[in-house]
Formats: C-alpha cells, sequence, structure tokens
C-alpha cells in the first residue's frame, strides 16, 4: 500500500521492542484497535509497517540497512516506549528510531510538522507503555532532539508499571485515569492532525533563511557573522536548560508566565489565548525590577507535562502565572494564579466572567496583582504604562492579535510575502475601527519595517509608511515602549553613511528600555546598536540579557558565544558553544562557533571535526567558506585567501600588509582586534599603529556619545 503522500514507504511505521508483545501480544493488539480507528478517521487508507516477527532484529545473512532503510522512510514513526525501548544495542532504537531522526532531518520536511494555529507536532509520536526511567527519558531526548510528550497506555498504582489493557478500561484504581479506547483515538486524532499538514506543505529543499532585518551585512562586518550565525541558531529546538555559563544568581522577582490554556473548544481561538499571554508579558516586561521571561521560551510549554518546579528551575525564576481561556460569543472568562515555585504555593488565584470590551481591564488587574503581590513597587509612570488604552471597538483589539500572530510566528520566520499581507490586512482592519490604536498603528509600522529590508528596489516606499505610521503613534502616546523602539529605526540610514543620525536612534532606544526592561526586542536591539558602533564590551550586558530572559532559544549564546571568540576569550566562549551543541547538535551554529575558536587558537587537528559537522549541517555556505579558507591558512596553503579572502586568513598566511588594509576597511572592529592575541603578530608594523591610533578616537568618541547609565 503506498503512502498518502509521494515519495514515502509508509504512512505510519510502528517501532517496537519484540520482548514487548511476547506476553499477551500487547503490542499486536494495539496495532488492531489502531487501524480500525484510522478506517473510522481517513476517507483515504492509512498505510502501516508493523514487523510482527518474534525475533529482535533481522538475521545474520539479511543486510540491515538496506532491508530496514526504505521502510522507516515513513511520514509518521510511532515508537512503543517500554522499560527496554531506549537501548542503544537493541535493534528497534539503533536500526529504526535513530534512522528516522536521520532520515526525517533530510526529507525535506524536517522533524517538526506545522499543523495550524502557529502549533507544530513532532513527526514522532512516542506512545508509552511504561513509566520510563530518567536515564531513558534523557536519551530519547538527546537522540530525537524533542522534548518528550507521549500518548500514555500505562496502569500506574503502587508497586505496578505495566501497559493498561484493553480489558480494563480505567479502573479507579490506576492513577493515570486513562481509558484505553479515548488513548486509540488520540492516537489516530494525532496522525490525522500531522498528516494533514504535511499535505498542506509540500516538502521542499528550504532555501536560505533572509537575514534578520535592521543589520546590514559586509564581507567586513563581524556584526554580519554574529547575526547570521543567529538567524541559524534560530531554527533551534526547545530543551529546557538555562546555559549554565551565563546563568545568574536568581532574582527575587522573577516570573514566567505561561501559554493561557484554549477553553473554547475552538482552534481558531488559539491566537487569543495566545495573544493574552502576550500582552501580559509585555505588560510585565515594563515594570523595573522584574526579570520576565521571553514569550518565545514559555511558548515551549504549551500543553507541556512538566510540574511547575521543573519549569521554575529551567527558567530560573521563583513564580509563574499559568491560566486559561474561554470565550463564548460576547463572554469570556480568564481563571489565573500566581504560583511560587520554591514551595509551589498559590500566592493568589482569580476567576474573570466579563464581556468581551473588559480584556483590558483584566489583562491590567492580573499585572498590577502580580506586581503587588510579588512587593514590587509601581511608580507613577508604571501604573500608567499598565493600564490599556481605552477601545471604542474590542474587535480592534482582536484584529491587532491576529496580525502581532501572524508577524511574530509566520512573516518573521518565513518571510514569506502571504504573512507579509495578512499581518498587514489585520492591523488595517483594526485601524479602521479605531484609528488612534498606538498598538495597531506601532505593530503596522513595525512590519513594513521588516517588508522594506526584503524589497531593495521598492524598499524605500515602506520605509515612507513606517515612518509616517511611527509619528501618528508618537503624537498619541510617545511612552509606548513599542512605538519608541519602532521610532529608533525611523534614524537608521544604511544607504547613506554620511547622514549619521545615530544619537537620535539611541536617544529612543534608551527611552524604550527604560519604558521596558525586560522586554527581549528591546535588550537585542541596543545589543545590535552597540555592536555596530564597535563598542563590543557595551554590547555584551545586553546580550547576557538576552540569554537571562529567552533561555530556551538558542540564538542569544550562540551570539554572546562568538563576540567572546572575537574578544579572544575562547574559554568563556567554548563553554558557551560546548552548551548549544549538547542542546541543538542539529543547528550548526555551536559547531562553526567552536571550530572558529580553536582554528583562532591554531589547534586544527581540534577544529576538524566541528567544522565537518557544520559542513554536513549547512554545506558551502559563508561562515563554512570563511572557516574552511582558515583552516586552509593554517596548514600553510597559500591559496586560502582566493577562497575566502578576509582579515583572519591573511594573518594567518602571514600577509600583514593585506590584513592591515582588510582591517582598515571595519573602524567598528577597533576593541577586537586590541584584545584578541590573533593579531598580535601585527602589533609592532608601523601601519597597523597608525590605524589603530585612528580607531581609537572614534572608539573614544562613541564612547562618550552613546552612554548607557545603567551599564
Amino acid at each position: 500500500m503506498k503512502s498518502l503522500i509521494d515519495g514515502f514507504e509508509y504512512d505510519v511505521f510502528i517501532s517496537y521492542r519484540h520482548k514487548d508483545n511476547t506476553y499477551d501480544a500487547w503490542v499486536n493488539t494495539f496495532v488492531d484497535h489502531l487501524r480500525k480507528e484510522l478506517a473510522a478517521t481517513f476517507k483515504e487508507n492509512v498505510s502501516i509497517y508493523f514487523d510482527q516477527n518474534t525475533e529482535d532484529g533481522l538475521h545474520v545473512h539479511h543486510q540491515v540497512d538496506e532491508s530496514i532503510s526504505h521502510k522507516v522512510r515513513c511520514l509518521i514513526f510511532i515508537p512503543i516506549l517500554s522499560k527496554t525501548y531506549c537501548d542503544p544495542k537493541s535493534f528497534a532504537w539503533s536500526h529504526e528510531f535513530v534512522a528516522f531522526c536521520q532520515l526525517a532531518n533530510t526529507d525535506g520536511f524536517g522533524m517538526r510538522v506545522e499543523v495550524g494555529h502557529s502549533n507544530v507536532a513532532s513527526r514522532i509520536l512516542p506512545v508509552c507503555i511504561h513509566e520510563l526511567d530518567a536515564i531513558d527519558v534523557k536519551l530519547y531526548e538527546q537522540t530525537s532532539g524533542l522534548l518528550l510528550r507521549s500518548i500514555d497506555f500505562i496502569f500506574k498504582s503502587p508497586g505496578l508499571n505495566r501497559p493498561l489493557r484493553s480489558t480494563e478500561d480505567a479502573p479507579l484504581e490506576n492513577q493515570k485515569k486513562v481509558h484505553y479506547r479515548d488513548q486509540i483515538n488520540r492516537v489516530a486524532m494525532a496522525i490525522q492532525e500531522i498528516i494533514a499538514g504535511m499535505q498542506r506543505t509540500p516538502a521542499v529543499k528550504r532555501p536560505r533563511e533572509k537575514i534578520k532585518h535592521r543589520v546590514k551585512i559586509t564581507p567586513y562586518s563581524l556584526a554580519g557573522i554574529l547575526i547570521l550565525i543567529g538567524v541559524v541558531a534560530s531554527l533551534g529546538i526547545f530543551k529546557a536548560k538555562i546555559f549554565e555559563s551565563e546563568k545568574v544568581a536568581i532574582n527575587t522577582n522573577s516570573i514566567a508566565v505561561l501559554p493561557f490554556a484554549n477553553l473554547s473548544h475552538d482552534a481558531e481561538q488559539e491566537f487569543f489565548s495566545d495573544g493574552i499571554t502576550e500582552q501580559i508579558i509585555t505588560e510585565l516586561a515594563q515594570i523595573n525590577n522584574l526579570k520576565v521571561i521571553a514569550r518565545t521560551s514559555v511558548m515551549k510549554y504549551k500543553s507541556t507535562a512538566k510540574s511547575i518546579s521543573e519549569i521554575g528551575t529551567d527558567l530560573n525564576v521563583t513564580h509563574v502565572l499559568e491560566g486559561s481561556v474561554r470565550r463564548y460569543g460576547n463572554k469570556i472568562r480568564i481563571t489565573a494564579q500566581l504560583i511560587e515555585v520554591k514551595n509551589q504555593s498559590h500566592l493568589w488565584a482569580a476567576d474573570y466572567d466579563e464581556n468581551f470590551g473588559d480584556i483590558f481591564r483584566v489583562q491590567d488587574e492580573v499585572s498590577v496583582r502580580i506586581a503587588t503581590t510579588l512587593k514590587t513597587r509601581l511608580t507613577t509612570d508604571e501604573l500608567s504604562s499598565l493600564k490599556s488604552q481605552e477601545l471604542q471597538n474590542p474587535k480592534a483589539y482582536e484584529h491587532y492579535l491576529k496580525g502581532a500572530y501572524i508577524h511574530e510566528k509566520y512573516f518573521l520566520a518565513m518571510r514569506d510575502d502571504k504573512y507579509f499581507h495578512q499581518a498587514e490586512s489585520e492591523f488595517k482592519k483594526a485601524l479602521a475601527l479605531e484609528p488612534q490604536y498606538v498598538m495597531a498603528l506601532a505593530g503596522l509600522a513595525d512590519v513594513y519595517d521588516t517588508y522594506s529590508f526584503q524589497l531593495p528596489a521598492d524598499g524605500r516606499r515602506y520605509v515612507e509608511k513606517r515612518d509616517s505610521l511611527v509619528e501618528i503613534a508618537f503624537r498619541i502616546d510617545p511612552h509606548s515602549y513599542y512605538t519608541l523602539l519602532i521610532k529608533a529605526f525611523t534614524f537608521y540610514n544604511y544607504d547613506d553613511p554620511a547622514e549619521d543620525l545615530s544619537d537620535s536612534a539611541f536617544h529612543y532606544l534608551k527611552r524604550a528600555y527604560r519604558a521596558a526592561p525586560s522586554n527581549i526586542k528591546v535588550s537585542e536591539q541596543i545589543a545590535i546598536f552597540f555592536q555596530r558602533q564597535g563598542l563590543w564590551l557595551n554590547c555584551l550586558p545586553f546580550l547576557k540579557k538576552s540569554v537571562e530572559l529567552n533561555p530556551l532559544e538558542p540564538i542569544g549564546p550562540t551570539w554572546l558565544g562568538w563576540a567572546y571568540v572575537q574578544l579572544g576569550d575562547t574559554e568563556a566562549a567554548e563553554v558557551i558553544f560546548r552548551n548549544v551543541i549538547e542542546l541543538y547538535p542539529e543547528i550548526s551554529g555551536g559547531h562553526s562557533g567552536m571550530a572558529f575558536s580553536k582554528l583562532i587558537q591554531n589547534k586544527v587537528k581540534e577544529a576538524l571535526p566541528y567544522l565537518q559537522k557544520a559542513k554536513e549541517i549547512k554545506g558551502d555556505d559563508y561562515i563554512v567558506m570563511s572557516l574552511d579558507a582558515l583552516l586552509m591558512a593554517s596548514k600553510g596553503d597559500k591559496t586560502a585567501s582566493k577562497k575566502y579572502n578576509d582579515q583572519f586568513v591573511l594573518v594567518r598566511l602571514g600577509l600583514y600588509k593585506e590584513a592591515v588594509e582588510q582591517i582598515s576597511k571595519a573602524p567598528d572592529q577597533y576593541i577586537l582586534v586590541k584584545k584578541n592575541k590573533f593579531y598580535d603578530p601585527l602589533r609592532d608594523r608601523d601601519d597597523y599603529k597608525k590605524m589603530m591610533e585612528q580607531f581609537k578616537i572614534q572608539y573614544e568618541v562613541n564612547l562618550r556619545r552613546f552612554q548607557f547609565e545603567d551599564l
């Protein structure tokens, strides 16, 4: 039977340890029931590969790779996780589970599938028949790169840990309280959702992502290298661990706002519950002395099975807010509870049954209650910032949430024109209802800012639209952090360096930071600004803060690690890169960063495996090409400069005059060149000394121009 999608052998592959089927044929029974459920779920026939052989593995004269590899080429892989399945020595693990993980990352779809409403599902659909040991869970997560989220068929009670049989449908003594029939249905519905997502998104080789806007890339720009690495890192996946090398003492006032559960029984309302979550995060981020975890990290806990204690440890916070949203017609019911991580005690809880138009008051009250409970003194400005703009037509808020949702989840990630038009349409609908709606004005301006960098020929038109919207928003509310942030962008002019408006940009960035000191976007943009001005030491605190606010995304630590390498602190950089590689082995940022650090120290043999891994992941891209050239130069290959002609290659080849000429084109590298021992061979040269004297003058000018009192 063919797969529902061309190019695949089966729709579903059932993988199990054969010894788990010998006692009562549990897997046989499961597969029989699943086939019947799928027949009642799909209009088409769903093909399943299920090997009922009683031996654990193929016969000795069989060619394992050729016999199984084509069968593992499936849409969905279902491992039956037992006490014995997670075993690198077993056939099912090494030739089925590991094989699928490798194939899924190269078959055009990847391990994850977008299933609608910004939700993402894994193509591995684990079925658990035993409570697993911690070491097995760790092996599963490290190998797959996925958090273990299983559909459980477990009978658990004191002294018992065994599969749930179909004949004992959730007896009262089963602590799991699961119904066998319901779990079969959940598996079938999950299969349907994943296949539908794959059918909507044909398998293609993904194009290289465009560089994140607002940073111009040049061959001599280290900012370019860092942001490119950041973009690569942003493809990373969820791993619940903060980077130990940058972990700070836990803040006495720190909070993670978990995704509010959508209880509306309407998937179309998912944007609404997510939007409320983000709005509360945004409001809380405006309070001084309160660390608020960024949206992208907390969204990893959607439908999580992790405990509050585990989440608090993962995110390094003292408090967690969780809640739910139910919308029915013009009514909303919101529940919220603030929990202290240390003892998991509920500090307060509240239920709100309101009209939809009162949503702003509810959000504001939740934010103020949190601040009050945490004994955070609110200034007059902070109290004002926690008061949402009153709208005559609440429908405008709904359109704003949709526009922000599409911009953040789709357009920024994929840079597809259709998502630009969708986001633009929603913001315009909001403004048609409420022309003075500041957040919608700033949101539309932000979308135009992003889009302008994709249209070199017509970008100016969208820049003008952005500037016009920002001016309107600024006149209405000159204190909005979002307006201040977008207004800073209006002073960037990459086309005409002579028109230096950096002072104005910095002025508004500082105001945005003071308005929202825990907002991740603001911290990242200040880091980028300092980087562009060559103030790398000033940049570091904001890079570290980005890691602290957004601990479950690899972009921050990868970016920070590259900054440390450039500054010559390879020891600190390698601690970070090892963490990145351990947690995100499938992205190139950690591997290429480690290779760069080793090559800078002329540790060629140690660099080789990291560079090879980076090549396997990214191919011969910009970063890999530059590292390859540095490797060639380290081996004395004089042709290295023809492959990639940068200052590192030139210094390593002993072409010091050419290296100085190259560095002289990038005055923003003054502090990097000054601090990094790699450049020691240049120190005694007259042309180097003259160049550095000139660089120093501009550097000290910038230090005086761009003083940040909080540093």
